[in-house]
């Protein structure tokens, strides 16, 4: 089948799909300069400095404006949170600390030389988070990204599309941290975006510049993907925008999966949240079930819970 009889048989996930991806990206520059989070100028900061015995380094910034921030440093994790979230930041990432998934991928990054990662919360977007300022090196490697998360994302529930394991979410868990428990999901999903730009990095690369042509082409030729300059786009970066978009957004989900898969252990709720998920990636993500079942049949041997 040649590109252009591909993209005429699109399911009908990718369309939906399609018109969310081109109202973001109509607003914004580039895909990767999406998480916009509060400048400070360090010249205009005062610190107070609060050390305790076997504690990590916390400093309290004060900006121009007498606003109090947070910045925790722990090895290559910049945490920098106002000191109004703390407290509901720091249950959250204890939460995505209490599983083996979250301390590993947290310590990866913690230790991992050449790379700063910054955690934010924001009232921007205050019910989700996103992942970008993303920065190279000149040899093609991530220096740099940036997590910020919406300051209530221990509420409200995504659109199963593309976000199959956030939104199974709403099934009712009887855990008394089931709020934690959402926002830690979040945060995982998060993660998982982190990880893909490491491990593809000059993949990545190519395909955040072809997106921005892309773009200025779709908003210019009266939103035609039949385009043959689009067509072509799409060849070289391994698919149309909408599909890489929905591949890098499935792919964060399948690490959220891990998370909650290990964190939800009774065996009813866990085949429930996994029957939940197969129902959403049957009606909108059949291309990307293999990378979920996958996980589900990891922790099968344990729960007996079955994908199918």
């Amino acid at each position: 089948m040649n590109q252009e009889a591909a993209m005429r048989n699109q399911s009908v996930a990718l369309p939906i799909l399609g018109a969310m991806l081109m109202a973001i990206i109509a607003a914004a520059p580039a895909l990767q300069s999406t998480a916009r989070g509060q400048e400070i100028d360090p010249s205009e900061l005062r610190f107070d400095y609060n050390l305790q015995p076997r504690q990590p380094l916390q400093i309290y910034a004060v900006g121009p404006r007498e606003e109090p921030f947070l910045l925790e440093r722990a090895g290559g994790i910049r945490e920098v949170v106002h000191s109004k979230y703390k407290r509901r930041y720091e249950r959250w990432r204890k939460e995505f600390l209490s599983t083996e998934t979250g301390r590993r991928q947290w310590e990866m990054y913690a230790q991992r030389s050449g790379f700063i990662l910054t955690v934010t919360v924001s009232a921007e977007n205050p019910f989700g988070a996103e992942t970008g300022k993303y920065k190279w090196n000149h040899s093609g490697v991530l220096t740099a990204a940036t997590i910020r998360l919406g300051c209530k994302i221990d509420e409200g529930y995504p659109s199963p599309l593309p976000y199959p394991v956030t939104s199974s979410l709403k099934i009712e868990l009887p855990y008394q941290r089931s709020r934690e428990i959402l926002a830690a999901t979040k945060i995982a999903h998060e993660f998982g975006h982190v990880s893909q730009m490491l491990s593809e990095d000059s993949v990545v690369i190519m395909q955040n510049q072809l997106i921005d042509t892309y773009r200025n082409i779709f908003l210019t030729n009266g939103h035609n993907n039949l385009d043959p300059r689009l067509i072509e786009l799409a060849k070289k970066m391994g698919g149309t925008a909408e599909q890489i978009y929905a591949d890098r957004e499935y792919w964060s989900e399948v690490n959220a999966m891990r998370y909650l898969l290990e964190r939800i252990s009774t065996k009813s709720f866990q085949c429930a949240l996994i029957k939940r998920i197969r129902e959403s990636i049957d009606l909108y993500g059949k291309n990307y079930e293999e990378r979920f079942a996958q996980v589900a049949a990891a922790k099968a041997s344990v729960s007996g819970c079955r994908w199918r």
